[in-house]
């Protein structure tokens, strides 16, 4: 059996694959119990606590009382009415989120693993393709290799950000993800492929990677209906899942492959940024700037901290919004505005997403949501395309009445004496 760690570059072809996966547990929670240790071993909700909000993450107390991820709030109120309510900090959480990146690179370089493709989901996740680095005589051998990878990990996680995270690992991103879902002692699962038939088939649907709520709800209403994944492994080869899986057309001829653990996706590694985003749900439908107003100038002071945080300007400013009359459709639509000048100012993010809101009479009708982007992202410090040349002014040409156009075109028909 070979060691899951390398000095020199990985051969080219490898005959098993290996990934890894690393999820936070309820990691917006987990910050902030981090943070407010007084509120440890308390319901606590992460969210805001109004109308039109969804709660963001819960700890295990207040999930006791049935509260989950994604839960209207007010609903969450009434089942956990003990609850301590916190304002999400996203601009914490997304720190956070990198700092972890980091030191998991930092991790894998001190073993010998230098240069994986890490892909992050979210916030909370991140795969991690060891390939290359846990080749042994099996696939079961190798995926054990990847263990000793995962506990390090983890150890550093917690020793460095005080936070828990649970690891999988499996040769494919759907196995590994589920395999995080399994209960393990140490926090660390490894499915082996001789295991997949036992574990998939009485898992929901909602199991298999890109199958969201609407698709979920297409294959469990349908008829025939699936509700297992087991159900689609029962379907016939060659079965027309189109009507089922909604926009996602690409699932239809996969979805069956998939519900065998069939999964040839990548892991692929994370680029730089390219655009920046915040958006807000109003409470109650408005087109009233004094609320609005205020939401755009957060929005601006938020962009500009994640811009100096990854020395980054913003050549497009960009508005999404969604009008009350649009929401049942789920009509999104945006403006843009490209800047003379790349920025990273709160100031000039929020003047040209004002500006947009006003040349595009946005308010005429209220709004649902709104939210301001930034994209076409340089870095600072990057030389400006010289301007385009304007052309040479010419002389305008004298302007002359239809009369005297028309007495120039006249032919006499005779001639005076």
């Amino acid at each position: 059996m070979s060691a899951c760690v390398t000095t020199s570059a990985p051969p080219a072809n490898f005959k098993y694959r290996v990934i890894l996966i690393f999820d936070m547990n309820s990691f917006f929670a987990s910050v902030e119990l981090r943070d407010h240790p007084d509120l440890v071993g308390k319901p606590v909700i992460v969210g805001k606590k109004r109308r039109r909000k969804v709660v963001s993450t819960a700890t295990p107390e207040a999930r006791d009382f049935g509260v989950k991820k994604g839960m209207p709030s007010l609903q969450a109120a009434k089942l956990c009415p003990t609850a301590t309510w916190l304002l999400p900090r996203t601009l914490a959480y997304e720190d956070e989120a990198d700092e972890i990146i980091k030191l998991t690179k930092d991790e894998l370089t001190a073993m010998g693993i230098t240069n994986p493709a890490i892909g992050t989901v979210g916030l909370d996740e991140a795969y991690i393709d060891l390939t290359p680095y846990c080749q042994a005589s099996t696939s079961d051998e190798s995926l054990n290799l990847a263990r000793p990878v995962a506990e390090k990990l983890k150890v550093r996680i917690l020793r460095e950000r005080k936070l828990h995270c649970k690891i999988g690992i499996a040769s494919n991103m759907m196995m590994a993800k589920i395999a995080t879902d399994q209960k393990a002692p140490d926090g660390i699962n490894v499915i082996y492929d001789k295991d997949w038939d036992a574990i998939l088939p009485p898992l929901d649907v909602n199991e298999i990677p890109g199958v969201g709520d609407v698709t979920e709800r297409l294959l469990k209403s349908g008829k025939p209906s699936f509700k297992t994944i087991a159900d689609i492994r029962d379907s016939p080869p060659g079965f027309d899942f189109t009507a089922y899986v909604g926009k996602q057309k690409y699932l239809a001829p996969i979805i069956r492959d998939l519900a065998f653990g069939n999964d040839e996706r990548v892991v692929k590694a994370d680029g730089p940024p390219q655009s920046f985003s915040r958006i807000e749900t109003f409470e109650y439908d408005t087109n009233d700037m004094k609320v609005i107003g205020p939401e755009i100038s957060y929005f601006g002071s938020d962009l500009q901290a994640r811009l100096n945080k990854f020395k980054k300007l913003a050549g497009t400013v960009k508005v999404n919004y969604v009008h009350v009359a649009a929401y049942e459709e789920r009509k999104k639509r945006s403006v843009q505005k490209k800047l003379d000048v790349p920025t990273d100012h709160g100031g000039v993010i929020m003047g040209k997403a004002m500006e947009l809101v006003a040349e595009h009479d946005l308010l005429r009708s209220k709004l649902y949501s709104l939210g301001v982007a930034v994209d076409n992202l340089v870095d600072v410090g990057t030389p400006l395309p010289p301007p385009k040349p304007k052309k040479p002014l010419t002389a305008p040409k004298p302007k002359q009445s239809k009369r005297a156009g028309i007495e120039e075109q006249t032919v006499p028909l005779f001639k005076l004496p």
